[in-house]
Formats: structure tokens, C-alpha cells, sequence
């Protein structure tokens, strides 16, 4: 419990102690607030360092990926026009510019059979066998399915739709007016993927041997520019190279689709715009931070050295890739305030002369721009980079500062805690100096009291 100082002299102690502790409290907790408030500066200012480098790093992954520089547009026109096209194209890396007239003759098939209808048969009650039904579908594709005494017919259609090895056989049942009809419907088209079912017992000819054909399975038959090509589905792959085909009906009778391959340089300049944009960001918000007198991270050396490692890149050349060895050759530059331009001119006539030749001085793997540069940013923001390094040491600097004010609130403690121990016995002391005062003066007064008498 606080004794409350200044009560046997009548000194107004309690005043004096708070003075004295407020004091010493000023002059120890100013130098820890500024380290707090300069720890705090440095954090946020070392996160923005962080965020304007992970910015730009995106757009350099983009950049070192060759493939984002083999870009084609696939355009198709069908003679007979209306909204749906017999003919989709998908494009890849290594497609090449070209026209194609393509006709669809005939779509992939797969096999569809079924039961004749079977009279008397009730789906759910009615036992339909017993033996083992065997599908075939083409080579590697085949599993077989036991039906046990008493098996109905629904019982067949769950069997088949729910066996771990089905290949893409499914089972349906129609109830027709002259009674239930089974279905048999596989999902491969092509000739060699016919659908067949066998049994080994006579009693289930009639869900297997005697199916009738509903759909014959077939190939996909198409020409392009006059060439017959054969396919087993409706998807065909690099009978034009690069290209990949997706047929969704046959064309009419004397009319074609027109399919156009061309190089995609709107989204090549767009990737090297958002290059240039992404610089010159990035340079702005590095500029703000080491800004001498308002920057977070005021002549900080490591922003200096991410700017010049980040320039140094730039302005190598890389040769031995292709036809262009520099940024400047497809018209990207750096400018005297460290921050890129583009001369869209000059990347027109880059592009037009060969589109991967411009991504190589991006993307080598060896000599690439964006892979330096990349490899530049990832030793600050990467895994085990520089910046995550300081930043959790100074939030562990930052952590230190709250140890440090628990240790001054127990210095403080102990500070008023002395200072009321010797408050206590200065005040015991001046009581009783202020006791035998007052006895030294009765006496005095009695004294003299007594002579005047």
C-alpha cells in the first residue's frame, strides 16, 4: 500500500515524488518513442520497398516466358454464314501464319445400342439372367460386369454405370409403350472405339448378342485446303501445326470455313507496355522512398543499389539470340530520369520482322532482360531475400522496444519506490524536528511568562 508522503511535516512531498518521477520518466522514454517512431518509418517504408519490387516482378514473370511471345489470332469465316460455326480453332506456340479452307464432311461417333423392346420385363422386379457381360470399346478399353441370379434390370444398369473400370460406358433404360429398352451409349468416337457386348450365358442374349446397332461409331472426315484428314474425334490436333480444331457440325454442301492464323502483335505490345508502365512505377515509388528529405528510407543505399543493379540490365545488349541484341532496337529506352520510353514505331517494324526474335532479348534463358532483371528483384523480395530479412529483423526491433518500456514502467516503480523510502524518513525526521520545536517554545513561553510575575 502507498503511503501518502508529507504527513508528519506537513512538507507537500507527494508533489515533490510525482515531479521527480515524471522527470526521470521524460528523459528515458523520449529516446525510445524516437526509436519507435524511426523503427516504424523504416517498416513501412521497407514494406513499400517490398510491394513496388513484387509489383513489377509479375510482369517479369510474364516476360521471361518465351511462349507469351508466340502469340497467333485464329480467326474463321463460314461461306454460308449464320451465328453457329461449324469449325473452332484453338491456337498454340508453334502454329505459323496461314490461311485454311476447311470442310466438314462427317463428325466422330461413338457407339450407341439397344435391346429390342422387353416385353413382360418390370425393370425393378423382374430377373433378367445371370452370367457375365463383357464391353469392348477399342484396344485398352474393356471391363466386364457379373449379373448375379435374381439381378433385375435396374440392377444391370447400376452395375454397369457404377464399375471402377467402366471406360465411358453408360447404361439408360426407356420404358416403351411395348415395355423397357436398354441402352448401351459409349463416350469414344471413332471407328476402331466401336462398342460390342458379349455374354457367357444364353440368358442374357437379349442385353448383349441381339443389341441393335441405334448409332454406328465413326471417324471425323474433314478437308483442309483440298487434304483429307481422318480423325477419331471431334478434336484434331495439329493436322495444321499449332492449330488445334474443334468440330461442332458438318458443313453444307458446297461451303466452307475459312480459318485465318496470324500473329498476335496487340498482346506482344501489351506486354511491353505494362513492361515500360511497370518500370517507370516502380523507378516513381523507389524515388519517393529515398527521397532525402521526405523519403521512408532517405538515402537508403539498398534503394540506390536496386535502382543501378535494375539499369545495369537494361542497358546490356543480348546477342547471339536473334536479330535484335538490345531494348533500344525495339524501341524501348531509358531516359535520363532513369524511366523508359517506347517508340511504338520501332516496335511495330521489331514485330513485323519476327515476333519470337523480339521475345528472345526478353526471355533467353541464358542472356533474357527480364530474366536478369528478374533475378535482381527475387534477391530482394524472394524466398530468403534481402528485403524479407530486414524487414523481420526490424519487426523484431520493434518487438525489443515493448520489452524495453515493460523494463522502464519496473525501473520506474522502483525509482518512486526509493524515492518514497527516503521521502518517508526525511518526513520522520522533520516531525520530529517540528515536535521538539514546538516543545523548545512552550517551555520558552512558560519561562518567560513565569519572570514577568
Amino acid at each position: 500500500m502507498t503511503t501518502l508522503a508529507g504527513v508528519g511535516s506537513g512538507l507537500d512531498l507527494e508533489t515533490m515524488i510525482r515531479n521527480f518521477v515524471n522527470i526521470e520518466a521524460q528523459s528515458r522514454v523520449a529516446p525510445i518513442n524516437r526509436r519507435e517512431t524511426r523503427l516504424e518509418e523504416e517498416i513501412s517504408g521497407v514494406g513499400s520497398f517490398k510491394s513496388a519490387l513484387s509489383t513489377f516482378r509479375t510482369t517479369l514473370k510474364k516476360l521471361e516466358e518465351i511462349d507469351n511471345f508466340a502469340k497467333f489470332t485464329a480467326t474463321t469465316t463460314y461461306s454460308a454464314g449464320g451465328a453457329t460455326q461449324p469449325v473452332g480453332a484453338t491456337i498454340g506456340a508453334s502454329a505459323v501464319n496461314g490461311n485454311y479452307d476447311i470442310t466438314v464432311q462427317s463428325l466422330a461417333a461413338s457407339t450407341r445400342l439397344k435391346s429390342a423392346a422387353l416385353t413382360g420385363v418390370t425393370p425393378s422386379t423382374t430377373a433378367v439372367g445371370e452370367g457375365t457381360l463383357t464391353f469392348n470399346g477399342g484396344v485398352g478399353n474393356s471391363f466386364t460386369v457379373d449379373v448375379e441370379a435374381g439381378d433385375t434390370l435396374d440392377d444391370v444398369v447400376a452395375k454397369v454405370n457404377g464399375k471402377n473400370d467402366n471406360f465411358g460406358v453408360s447404361a439408360t433404360i426407356i420404358n416403351s409403350d411395348a415395355g423397357p429398352v436398354l441402352i448401351f451409349e459409349s463416350n469414344k468416337t471413332g471407328a476402331a472405339n466401336a462398342l460390342t457386348v458379349t455374354s457367357d450365358d444364353p440368358s442374357l442374349d437379349a442385353l448383349s448378342t441381339d443389341l441393335q446397332t441405334n448409332r454406328t461409331a465413326s471417324n471425323a472426315v474433314i478437308t483442309i485446303n483440298g487434304e483429307t484428314v481422318t480423325s477419331t474425334t471431334n478434336e484434331i490436333s495439329n493436322a495444321i501445326t499449332g492449330v488445334t480444331l474443334n468440330l461442332a457440325s458438318t458443313t453444307a454442301v458446297g461451303e466452307k470455313v475459312t480459318l485465318n492464323v496470324a500473329s498476335d502483335t496487340t498482346s506482344v505490345k501489351t506486354l511491353i507496355q505494362e513492361f515500360v508502365d511497370g518500370f517507370n512505377k516502380m523507378a516513381d515509388q523507389l524515388d519517393k522512398l529515398g527521397n532525402p528529405k521526405s523519403g521512408l528510407l532517405a538515402s537508403d543505399s539498398g534503394v540506390r543499389t536496386a535502382k543501378s543493379a535494375m539499369a545495369n540490365s537494361l542497358a546490356q545488349s543480348v546477342t547471339g539470340v536473334g536479330q535484335f541484341s538490345s531494348l533500344y532496337e525495339l524501341g524501348v529506352e531509358l531516359d535520363r530520369d532513369g524511366r523508359l520510353t517506347l517508340n511504338s514505331t520501332k516496335l511495330d517494324k521489331a514485330l513485323s520482322a519476327d515476333m519470337m526474335d523480339v521475345g528472345a532479348v526478353f526471355a533467353d534463358n541464358s542472356k533474357g532482360i527480364a530474366k536478369k532483371l528478374l533475378t535482381t528483384v527475387e534477391g530482394y523480395v524472394g524466398t530468403g531475400g534481402s528485403l524479407l530479412d530486414r524487414e523481420n529483423n526490424l519487426v523484431k526491433q520493434r518487438d525489443d522496444i515493448e520489452d524495453a518500456r515493460d523494463r522502464l514502467d519496473k525501473y520506474l516503480e522502483d525509482y518512486e519506490a526509493t524515492l518514497r523510502k527516503q521521502y518517508t524518513a526525511l518526513d520522520s525526521i522533520m516531525a520530529q524536528y517540528a515536535a521538539t520545536s514546538n516543545y523548545l517554545d512552550g517551555v520558552f513561553k512558560s519561562l518567560s511568562s513565569s519572570s514577568k510575575k
